[in-house]
């Protein structure tokens, strides 16, 4: 953990949980959202209910475990929220043991040597195991009820999160209270999620000059995670720039390319795939200008 935090732990712990709270509304939609509603449209059987919530219980579970057993305590709130993030983007349809697996691994490789390398350790996790579900089980980010509806939503319904995304992340009404509440908090880089929301709908009109849709357009813009990405995992601070200026240049890098890979491939990984690859193009960079110093 960067050494600033080290020195005033309370006031940095605090601020974390303030972020843990802020994801509690989302938790509670993803669980209404995949599991509540869907029984009750007689869509899944009353087993199913608890399944996004079998994540998150994963989640926290080893984000207190693992720190122990590494002799880490004073990062077991950091742990939990990464894993909590990471519960909240995954797609309802992974399979609960390829998801514990997976997690546990990566829990440990974070201490380990994940938590020394600069990459968004969320979004490599998210990204990773989100593609291996693909590919081994063809997971796809739709629930029942989104496949019956995929043509019918309404501004509302992407408001109040019934649009392509994980779990818990895609109600931006909740996600965006959440980015107001973090933005008085201190170790909050609010110009890296506001920018970046701000950036991320400025790209779709664009779409709007081009004659597309604009409910299309909405669908779009509220899905895949995105703007959940932008407030919640583009900020950490161990992964983000410090300077203001490499901030925006961080910060529109990763929205552009999301946009790119979101409107014209309809890509579900779009937003992981930008913060990796801006991530890996920052690390690179600094290795280079090192060899030349």
């Amino acid at each position: 953990m960067n050494n600033i935090y080290q020195k005033t732990p309370f006031k940095y712990h605090t601020y974390l949980l303030i972020i843990i709270y802020t994801l509690i509304p989302l938790i509670l939609m993803g669980f209404y959202k995949n599991g509540i509603m869907l029984y009750f449209k007689d869509l899944v059987k009353l087993i199913y209910i608890i399944k996004p919530l079998l994540f998150i219980f994963v989640s926290v579970i080893f984000g207190f475990i693992v720190p122990l057993i590494f002799k880490k305590k004073d990062q077991i709130l950091t742990l939990v929220l990464y894993n909590l993030l990471i519960s909240l983007c995954i797609s309802i349809n992974t399979n609960i043991y390829l998801y514990t697996g997976m997690i546990l691994v990566f829990n440990i490789l974070y201490f380990i040597f994940l938590n020394k390398i600069k990459i968004n350790y969320p979004a490599l996790v998210i990204f990773i195991i989100s593609l291996t579900s693909y590919f081994v089980f063809n997971t796809s980010f739709l629930n029942h009820y989104e496949v019956l509806n995929n043509q019918s939503y309404s501004i509302i319904d992407f408001l109040f999160g019934f649009s392509v995304g994980g779990i818990g992340s895609s109600n931006i009404l909740l996600i965006l209270i959440g980015l107001v509440i973090l933005s008085f908090t201190t170790y909050y880089k609010k110009d890296i999620a506001i920018t970046g929301v701000v950036l991320y709908t400025i790209c779709y009109l664009w779409g709007l000059a081009t004659g597309d849709s604009f409910n299309e357009l909405i669908n779009l813009l509220c899905s895949y995670s995105v703007i959940f990405a932008i407030v919640y995992i583009l900020p950490i601070n161990e992964y983000s720039p410090k300077k203001d200026t490499s901030r925006y240049i961080y910060t529109a890098l990763i929205c552009f390319i999301s946009f790119i890979l979101v409107f014209f491939l309809k890509c579900p990984f779009a937003v992981y795939i930008a913060i990796l690859s801006v991530n890996i193009m920052d690390i690179f960079i600094k290795i280079i200008l090192k060899k030349r110093k």
